[in-house]
């Protein structure tokens, strides 16, 4: 049985901009980030990407995966879904 494209859903993601007080090594980012990320990609002092998992989620991940605490990075949306002024 053939789909119709039109009508099946799509999965969307959303932007993110992820900064660090001290970067770790873009090795383990991109380990730490490869599964749940559609692109990854280095953006002023941060990175660029688009995930399908929300901002508890990804935080959560890097916490664990890079041994963070909270105040040692910055996760923010950059989806104009998200964005107080739409």
């Amino acid at each position: 049985m053939a789909t119709d494209p039109i009508s099946t859903p799509t999965a969307l993601g959303v932007d993110y901009l992820l900064t660090f007080t001290t970067a770790p090594a873009e090795r383990s980012v991109r380990l730490a980030l490869d599964p749940v990320v559609t692109y990854l990609r280095r953006y002023q002092d941060g990175y660029r990407f688009n995930s399908l998992l929300g901002p508890t989620s990804l935080k959560v991940r890097l916490q664990h995966a890079l041994t963070l605490t909270p105040d040692q990075f910055q996760l923010r949306s950059t989806s104009a879904a998200f964005d107080r002024r739409y």
